[in-house]
């Protein structure tokens, strides 16, 4: 999930929840699992981002400091150098192949997590198409979809304050400029216009 505070972060580090030590996804199930013949991605090309900021994908580059421990807030800056590492190694690879070498047009992709990565992909999606410009993405924000309890401690009130203070701002998407984009059905509405300009451009 995510850690605000400094009792839950501490908590956090105690649990090692701050380190990035995992070589595949919890569970490895589902959509990630290369053995199921009735799974449609068993043969695609699967890029496994572990997470270690708790701030849900979201964090442009601060450091959280707490009176004797410190949380990086990476998270986007994280997501967005490994993708570029994939993109780095695919363009490499179609353009020895020849014939037309790397076309982000023509890939086809799916951007997607589960709970803070269901965030980090709410927060992200729009950042593939635009900026990367893999405009065939379509987003699987899973068991991370944002919900608003209305309370102080909700979605609503900390994306106001901490997207601020991750310095998250300059990451949210240009046609969803402030911390109500935390929350997944205002992010979705802000979204929806700029989506299916072809068929895979859609949330699931």
């Amino acid at each position: 999930g995510v850690c605000l505070f400094e009792d839950d972060c501490r908590g956090r580090l105690d649990g090692h929840l701050l380190s990035a030590l995992d070589d595949e996804p919890y569970g490895g199930g589902g959509l990630v699992d290369t053995t199921n013949e009735n799974n449609p991605f068993k043969d695609w090309t699967i890029v496994y981002l572990p997470y270690c900021n708790q701030d849900v994908f979201a964090g442009g580059g601060v450091i959280d400091q707490f009176s004797d421990f410190t949380v990086a807030r990476y998270g986007a800056v994280n997501l967005r150098a490994g993708v570029r590492v994939v993109r780095d190694i695919l363009w490499t690879m179609m353009d020895e192949e020849g014939g037309k070498g790397y076309r982000p047009d023509e890939l086809i992709a799916l951007l997607g997590g589960w709970s803070a990565g269901g965030y980090g992909t709410m927060y992200n999606y729009h950042w593939m198409l635009d900026d990367l410009l893999w405009q065939r993405t379509a987003a699987f924000p899973d068991a991370g979809c944002g919900l608003d309890n209305g309370e102080l401690l909700g979605v609503r009130a900390l994306g106001f304050t901490k997207i601020p203070e991750w310095g998250a701002l300059p990451n949210l998407p240009p046609y969803c400029f402030s911390g109500n984009c935390a929350v997944g059905p205002d992010n979705y509405t802000a979204y929806a216009p700029r989506l299916k300009q072809v068929p895979e451009q859609q949330y699931l």
